[in-house]
């Protein structure tokens, strides 16, 4: 058996590349022997792309001095809509790409067969393999980002509906009639509980706390650019960033519980920059499932915890798109 795989993690402002020892992962541990990184140059198309990628694979296998013929393959995590089967991105508002037959692209260039995922399925294969929902068959990984990201394992395989579009959990809507999304559409999850939602709350809210430390930490249009300035002055007992994070975990909460309604995973993870903060949802969280999930007193309990593998995730579920036997 071929020992080694290379897993990509296509991202809107980085590319990254990393080789891994199969046999690792399939002892549970993450398996990574080396990582690179170059900015994504998905203005110049895919090709360009196709090109970096190649070239991170190439420089990573000579770094290691590992001959491309013991890499069984190379899979790649991209955010959007993909068509897994042709191996093509089908659309992505994160890189513009449209039908871009990446995997026949790199597969040209390196001679060796490629796979391609959605980012967030990926993430959540990698949480499976080796991080925090391992051993679990029914589990979710949410990622709170510059979006929300979502994957949903379901008996041991990624739900992808039948166009490979399935469990896009950030669009799913909350608030009928609410705040614009990316997506074009009013209210979904994504224009609540990302980093951007985050900002955007702070900015409908802070104007009522001109005196809060909060206030003090905004740019000379009063606005707030950085989440991680919430979460400092929450620390700091800071009145303005209280009532901004109560309404984001109000929010939160309502894609938490349905979402659990809607897969009922053993394993809730929650990753990405802000579930950096695990430590002020998670307890919240517990709380609304316990008040709203349907038949909560009479049913197994879904957990939740925080992802454990960070921005790795997506490199090592990337980099086991092709092993149908792991779980």
């Amino acid at each position: 058996m071929k020992k080694y795989r290379l897993g990509i993690d296509l991202g809107g402002t980085n590319l990254v590349v990393a080789l891994f020892d199969i046999n690792q992962i399939k002892a549970g541990l993450p398996g990574m022997i080396g990582k690179t990184t170059v900015p994504t140059r998905w203005q110049q198309g895919y090709l360009t792309v196709a090109e970096d990628m190649a070239q991170l694979c190439n420089y990573l296998l000579q770094l290691h001095q590992i001959d491309k013929e013991q890499v069984a393959y190379i899979g790649i995590g991209s955010p959007g809509v993909i068509d897994a089967e042709q191996g093509i991105i089908v659309y992505t508002s994160n890189l513009h790409f449209h039908n871009a037959p990446i995997t026949d692209a790199l597969s040209q260039l390196m001679d060796l067969p490629v796979q391609l995922a959605n980012d967030a399925n990926a993430a959540a294969l990698g949480e499976a393999a080796v991080g925090s929902t391992r051993g679990c068959r029914h589990s979710v990984v949410i990622t709170l980002g510059t979006g929300v990201g979502g994957g949903v394992i379901a008996d041991g395989k990624i739900l992808l509906g039948f166009n490979g579009a399935g469990g896009e959990l950030g669009h799913h809507v909350i608030a009928a009639g609410g705040l614009e999304c990316s997506c074009g559409r009013q209210g979904c999850w994504e224009a609540y509980s990302s980093a951007t939602g985050l900002l955007q709350m702070v900015k409908t809210l802070l104007p009522d706390y001109p005196a809060s430390l909060l206030w003090q930490a905004a740019d000379q249009t009063g606005e707030i650019s950085d989440c991680r300035a919430v979460f400092s002055a929450y620390d700091k007992g800071d009145r303005a960033a209280q009532s901004i994070l109560a309404e984001y975990l109000k929010m939160l909460a309502v894609g938490i519980v349905n979402v659990v309604n809607l897969f009922q995973p053993e394993i809730l993870a929650i990753g990405g920059g802000l579930g950096a903060r695990c430590d002020l949802y998670i307890p919240y969280l517990e709380a609304a499932l316990q008040r709203e999930v349907y038949a909560y007193r009479w049913i197994k309990q879904t957990k939740i915890v925080p992802a454990s593998l960070g921005n790795d995730a997506g490199l090592i579920g990337a980099a086991i798109l092709g092993e149908e036997d792991l779980f």
